[in-house]
């Protein structure tokens, strides 16, 4: 086993080792119950199952090892890690019987409060009932609130409906009167064109009256004169 290769499992036994070490502080402290404590050995055999084969595989890389300085160190880190994993069964005892003594002092706590606990339960059901009932009375209030404003602005929209309706009809009549004083401005417009050419066809046939009058004039006086 190269150099890099006995670096790295070093490194992961030294890790097996820390979440080892976590597991058991986390058992010693007593805050988990019964079911919790099974979880936690389980994942302590699992850890130190695999650091057993980190060590051997250590093991075996120190006799792989040819005989120098690297081989006595590789030997006196497959001790101290060996021994290392003595102590963790050591402390893992310990640890267990401190987690039992905690789970059984809360037992015995738990029966000494059950029968206050039980009225406390009661009591505790009795206002979250009565809670739930004003709660779905608050619910039942608010919804009727509700129901009252969709109410008053449907009210509302069918007003602007009717007015709009209102409006639309007042716009037709205007329409239809501006229609009708349309026809009349066009027939205004076309007897006022007519006229313009009656006065036009007047003030010639008066120009054309005054011209044969004016000959006749001329026309005696030069009778008259010669």
């Amino acid at each position: 086993m190269d150099s890099a290769a006995v670096k790295a499992l070093l490194q992961d036994i030294v890790e097996r080792e820390i979440r080892i070490s976590s597991i058991i502080r986390r058992i010693g402290d007593g805050q988990v119950d019964n079911i919790g404590l099974l979880d936690l050995n389980q994942d302590i055999r699992a850890e130190t199952k695999i650091l057993r084969e980190k060590l051997r595989d250590l093991d075996d890389a120190a006799v792989d090892c040819p005989a120098g300085e690297d081989r006595d160190m590789l030997m006196k880190e497959s001790k101290k890690h060996c021994i290392e994993l003595t102590n963790f069964r050591t402390a893992l005892r310990k640890a267990n019987l401190q987690c039992q003594m905690s789970i059984s002092n809360r037992n015995a706590e738990e029966l000494f409060r059950t029968k206050d606990g039980y009225k406390l339960k009661v009591r505790r059901e009795e206002r979250s009932k009565e809670s739930i009932a004003n709660s779905a009375a608050d619910v039942t209030n608010d919804l009727r609130a509700i129901a009252r404003v969709m109410a008053e602005q449907v009210d509302r929209s069918k007003m602007t409906v009717d007015a709009l309706a209102t409006s639309s009809q007042h716009l037709e009549e205007v329409r239809s009167e501006f229609k009708g004083m349309n026809h009349v401005i066009s027939q205004a417009h076309n007897l006022l064109t007519k006229y313009g050419r009656r006065e036009f066809t007047d003030k010639l046939l008066i120009f054309a009256a005054f011209a044969f009058f004016v000959a006749c004039v001329l026309y005696v006086i030069q009778k008259r004169l010669f």
